[in-house]
């Protein structure tokens, strides 16, 4: 016993606690291949479970015996096996974790620059991911450069002090192309214009679409070009370079060669573009959120930050990372808490409710996360010309709702503009008619004629108000003396129909008595 536990100890590695198990219990291929799949299963490491699965397949100890092992000591190698079982697994997976922990940890506080850059191109195709990762740069004092033509790789990259982005993050632009672009860049050198960039790179999946999101990105934006005089000469550029290359290829002179240069093409590197005002800086960054999902050269907040301030808005990618903490961790928001959001509107949808009303579903966003805004009338309706509007900056007032695992949403009371006025609307307490006093109920009078007080019904009818106590008023009238006679009760529909029934449908009669 005392020799296998030693080995047990020593030897924890699956195939020889399987040499081990059949030492000691016996062999047999079904034997050993089913139970060693069910032990070694990770779901299978509550021992309960496991103990209970293990003896309905009638494994263990027989066999033991009859291979001369004592029974008590079979019972004990199963039992230490079935431990070590219970906890293997969830103690690994702890350790495993606390590694992988350990050195994310270490890499951020080390090389803050070279592990955001790798986080950053581990999550291209997420861009609420790309925008929290960059909103972290931003708190760690890294600034994010756009990307270059002649600076980019096909992933983010460490330049400097800063991180530059990867061309491969630019919609319509080909990995295949990327990697040409950087070995033509090793082989030729920078590229130093437009026009040489279009003509050398001819021939390698290099198309308009490639060429224009290249443009709209900024990637030429330090040669000094205008995007909209590039834009302009997009075909212009890409037929020339086609054409030359098909001169070049056949051995023809090129139009702009000399007669005495033995057909050498001359300097054409020197493009003449369209004089043309330049994009706006709000149509430059909308074209930089179209081809890389991304604000680059700047944010659309970045003129409304001291209004944002002022108004003491909440950043919506601190409420996001609140609601995406850890239980244990302290949430700064919570449900139903209410805040006031500032951003841009990036998308609008209208839908009728089941109550027949019309809401709004909207997207805010600021410089470090977006969320989703819901506007039911009678918000809606003041606000639906803002929202008409493109892109428009907000301020939304309201309260965070959460539904099971999906990301928090605000429930809007005000939808304002983002300006001067809109932060004094904002400020201003709202204005609350006091509610409608509430009319006094009706009070009814009940008749009931009997034709005198010794009528047998006169007795039916004091028990019948016993079951209708209340502070209204019967009132029985005898025919023969005239008198009348008072009870207090609740003038009840179920108390007229008894009455009727008991005095007939013409002696019972309701009046409505007048309020003072």
């Amino acid at each position: 016993m005392s020799e296998l536990r030693f080995r047990l100890s020593r030897e924890g590695d699956v195939p020889a606690l399987q040499r081990l198990w059949t030492e000691v219990f016996g062999d047999g291929e079904e034997f050993t291949g089913e139970f060693f799949r069910l032990l070694w299963r990770p779901e299978y490491c509550r021992v309960a479970e496991s103990a209970g699965e293990i003896a309905a397949m009638g494994f263990c100890i027989p066999g033991a015996v009859a291979r001369g092992v004592p029974e008590q000591t079979a019972n004990d190698i199963y039992d230490e096996i079935l431990a070590f079982a219970s906890y293997a697994f969830n103690k690994a997976h702890a350790v495993s974790y606390a590694i992988v922990s350990y050195r994310t940890a270490y890499m951020k506080r080390n090389y803050p620059h070279e592990y955001m850059a790798a986080l950053l191109t581990s999550v291209l195709d997420n861009t609420p991911k790309v925008t929290e990762y960059i909103a972290e740069c931003r708190e760690l004092g890294i600034r994010l450069l756009p990307p270059d033509i002649n600076a980019s790789d096909a992933d983010f990259t460490v330049e400097g002090g800063d991180l530059r982005f990867g061309l491969v993050a630019i919609k319509g632009v080909g990995r295949g192309l990327i990697q040409a672009l950087m070995r033509e860049r090793e082989i030729g050198g920078p590229f130093t214009a437009f026009d040489e960039f279009c003509r050398r790179m001819n021939g390698h999946d290099l198309n308009r679409r490639a060429v224009e999101s290249l443009i709209r990105a900024g990637c030429f934006d330090r040669m000094g070009y205008k995007r909209k005089a590039l834009m302009q000469s997009v075909d212009r550029v890409l037929n020339g370079a086609a054409s030359e290359s098909r001169m070049n290829l056949t051995g023809q002179m090129n139009l702009f060669s000399a007669p005495d240069d033995g057909g050498a093409p001359a300097d054409t590197t020197q493009l003449v573009l369209p004089d043309v005002e330049e994009f706006t800086r709000a149509e430059r960054m909308a074209m930089e959120r179209e081809t890389t999902g991304l604000y680059l050269t700047g944010h659309p907040m970045d003129d409304y930050r001291a209004l944002a301030q002022q108004a003491k808005a909440a950043p919506m990618g601190d409420i996001l990372a609140s609601f995406h903490a850890p239980a244990a961790a302290t949430h700064r928001y919570r449900d139903g808490q209410r805040v006031v959001l500032a951003g841009i509107c990036t998308a609008s949808r209208e839908r009728a409710t089941r109550k027949n009303t019309r809401m709004a579903y909207l997207q805010l966003e600021d410089d470090g996360g977006s969320m989703e805004v819901l506007v039911f009338s009678p918000a809606l309706d003041a606000c639906r010309d803002l929202l008409a509007q493109e892109n428009p900056a907000l301020f939304v007032a309201g309260r965070i709702s959460t539904r099971d695992e999906s990301d928090p949403q605000l429930v809007a009371d005000k939808v304002l503009p983002l300006t001067e006025q809109g932060l004094e609307t904002l400020r201003t307490p709202q204005r609350r008619d006091p509610p409608p006093r509430p009319e006094p109920p009706k009070r009814h009078r009940l008749w009931v004629r009997l034709p005198d007080k010794n009528h047998p019904a006169v007795k039916r009818i004091e028990l019948i108000l016993k079951m209708f106590p209340g502070d209204e008023q019967l009132v029985l009238v005898f025919e023969d003396t005239g008198r009348r006679a008072a009870a207090r009760c609740v003038v009840h529909p179920a108390l007229v129909e008894e009455l009727r029934e008991l005095a007939g449908p013409g002696n019972v009669a309701v009046t409505e008595e007048k309020t003072r």
